[in-house]
């Protein structure tokens, strides 16, 4: 885990990492990280089995996106997902190392409002909420550093692909309006 410091994750963090993860990095993380650039800003695709640590990839991604001074967005298919992603990565993260952590589901108990103004280390969303914040505010975009999309086999779903494309195409043609956050695929 140290050798991440190199890429821009604060040593908090790895300490962190390395007692959370006391067997290191698995081989699946290792080649994201060294052959795939996950940590050099390249767009990636992860598909793995569960329990193969890809979560973790996001949330290296994530952090090292914070660490830089950008906002991080974790998106998630379902609200159930959500809610224990964001106490996971609340505890994990926003007392310890002071992150600001939020979630904005459509629930009456979500941070939307500081999602719109940016207030916001890592935000966890569902694809939906996502989607119509960004379609209503789509400058919002030019201050994220990295969006993990887990789950992103959704888009082969019948009810629900055509949010996960709208979405995955909004980021990539994110490019040509002054936008490119880092994309991470999780499937």
């Amino acid at each position: 885990f140290h050798d991440l410091i190199v890429f821009g994750c604060p040593s908090s963090v790895v300490d962190l990492w390395e007692h959370a993860f006391p067997n290191g990095l698995n081989e699946l993380q290792l080649a994201a990280v060294n052959e795939h650039r996950l940590l050099d800003g390249e767009n990636l695709l992860v598909v793995a089995p569960t329990g193969s640590g890809k979560t973790l990839l996001g949330e290296m991604a994530a952090i090292q996106a914070v660490a830089r001074g950008r906002r991080a967005v974790f998106l998630v298919p379902l609200r159930a997902l959500a809610a224990e992603k964001h106490e996971e990565f609340a505890a994990r993260y926003g007392g310890l190392l002071g992150l600001r952590v939020i979630r904005c589901t459509g629930d009456s108990t979500d941070s939307i409002p500081e999602f719109r103004r940016g207030k916001y280390d890592l935000a966890i969303l569902t694809y939906e909420m996502f989607l119509s914040l960004i379609l209503a505010s789509p400058t919002t975009l030019t201050h994220v550093g990295t969006v993990v999309v887990d789950e992103a086999h959704f888009i082969a779903d019948p009810e629900r692909g055509i949010t996960v494309e709208l979405l995955l195409t909004l980021l990539v043609t994110a490019r040509a309006h002054g936008a490119a956050p880092h994309l991470v695929a999780l499937s």
